[in-house]
């Protein structure tokens, strides 16, 4: 009876399919073959040694666990003499880390040293050519090799006489390569990949980005200097979404060598330094903006005021715009942006709203309780002692800090109408029809702000604390 090769499956949803697993969590998926992708000179091998000795010791990579440590191969096609210089510049610049993590090196009769589970194949294998990939094969086969990744760097110097923009000369050499991991044991593979000119897409046919499970870009920040740092993007992430741009940095490594006609028995290499990876997430463009809002109440109105103070004050600083159907200059936010801006100021924790949920519930009044914009006796328009600041800067949050007069309204008190049309702001600035919110005098606000204060445990809280400094700095002077 002949074997059954086709036996199609329903779909069982009670029973749970297997997790998607990754080599590098996020970056490197460890079913299938991930593009580095670069130009020359772009710091697309260092990042690909980085990742091969990152997995094949367990240490993170660019941030993120690499999982226990798995046997790697690397195929050095480029250049495997400058292979072994940077593994071993790798080696120099993560030593205290090995050791933190009691990762032992081994060391051969010479008194080199080499990571337990890399081993470095320094020539080309073309895959090009299905007579050098049979007998690469039968070399595995017999020295009984087995590894869990595989790198090869790069596919030109691997695919000589292929022409990588026909599909039908690309598709063999990558499932030449597939073969060839399939005799190691190997699911995961890093392909050393060029660029065209524009420094984006890669140089080959779709038919190379329909069969990648991955495709991340290398590209120097600053043009020509490997040590100005590498962006590392992805463009393509075949079962997820693409991850986030980071940067990684390189260093200068002095690797010994033996010594060559001059004497000389060293050499100065580069590689990633040691947790080189995502930076910090720049604030988005919202949170900018309700920065900006909480500034504009915290440092313009005494971080106090009404719901319609607040409103007129981002109005007053807010950039104006263009209306794209007239023209005409129309003010930089709406109500119904400001009132957005103010419930995600709530939600941030920063602000109190009315216990109706009435954002514009008359004689209610705001102030910033959290966060860096939170009232501070320090920098707020009035001292907790009643007593008006004098002779402050201010901030304005798109001009930055500006002395007083210079149009952002006075730190000792809010500006009044004429400050606000004919100084600190234009009078087209305001939504027509729009009545001007009437301005206390600064005795009134010291009042309403004083009770504010009382009447609010979070911010009589900071107003004790900043007493009490108050008194011991007063003791101290004594």
């Amino acid at each position: 009876m002949a074997v059954r090769t086709f036996d199609p499956q329903p779909i069982f949803m009670n029973v749970l399919p297997e997790a998607y697993e990754w080599a590098i969590d996020g970056y490197v998926p460890e079913d299938g073959i991930t593009c580095f992708l670069g130009k020359p000179g772009s710091g697309k091998t260092f990042g690909t040694i980085d990742a091969a000795c990152c997995m094949a010791t367990g240490l993170k990579c660019w941030g993120r666990r690499t999982g226990p440590p798995r046997k790697v191969i690397c195929i050095a096609a480029d250049a495997g003499r400058n292979a072994e210089l940077r593994i071993r510049a790798w080696i120099q610049s993560h030593r205290e880390e090995l050791e933190a993590a009691g990762i032992e090196l081994i060391v051969d009769a010479n008194g080199n040293e080499s990571l337990p589970n890399l081993l470095l194949w320094p020539k080309a294998v073309n895959l090009h050519k299905s007579g050098e990939v049979a007998a690469a094969i039968q070399d595995i086969e017999e020295l009984g090799l087995k590894a869990d990744v595989l790198c090869v760097d790069t596919l030109f110097h691997s695919s000589l006489g292929a022409k990588l923009t026909l599909p039908e000369e690309l598709l063999p050499v990558l499932g030449r390569l597939e073969s060839l991991m399939e005799a190691l044991g190997v699911k995961t593979c890093l392909l050393v990949h060029h660029t065209r000119r524009n420094d984006e897409e890669y140089f080959g046919t779709i038919a190379f980005e329909a069969t990648i499970a991955a495709m991340v870009l290398f590209k120097l920040k600053v043009k020509g200097k490997i040590a100005g740092g590498v962006d590392v993007s992805c463009i393509r992430m075949r079962v997820d979404d693409t991850f986030a741009p980071f940067e990684i940095n390189l260093q200068k490594v002095t690797v010994k060598t033996k010594p060559d006609k001059w004497g000389r028995d060293e050499r100065v290499m580069m590689a990633v330094i040691p947790d080189s990876g995502p930076a910090a997430q720049q604030p988005v463009k919202e949170d900018k903006d309700l920065d900006f809002m909480e500034k504009a109440l915290a440092l313009n109105l005494g971080n106090q005021a009404a719901y319609k103070q607040w409103f007129a004050e981002m109005i007053r600083v807010m950039p104006q715009k263009v209306d794209k159907a007239t023209g005409e200059l129309k003010p930089g936010i709406g109500e119904t942006t400001f009132r957005r801006w103010l419930k995600k100021i709530a939600e941030r924790g920063h602000v109190i709203l009315p216990p109706d949920d009435e954002l514009s519930s008359l004689g209610y009044m705001y102030s910033i309780v959290a966060g860096p914009w939170a009232i501070q006796p320090e920098t707020a328009h009035f001292g907790m002692d009643g007593s008006a600041a004098t002779n402050r800067s201010h901030f304005h949050p798109y001009r930055g800090v500006e002395m007083n007069g210079g149009g952002f309204g006075d730190r000792q008190a809010p500006p009044n109408h004429s400050q606000m049309e004919s100084g600190g702001g234009s009078s087209q600035g305001r939504a027509e029809g729009q009545d001007s919110p009437p301005v206390p005098s600064g005795e009134d606000l010291i009042v309403k702000a004083t009770a504010h204060v009382r009447a609010n445990p979070t911010v009589q809280a900071a107003a004790d604390r900043a007493q009490a400094r108050s008194d011991a700095t007063k003791t101290k002077m004594k």
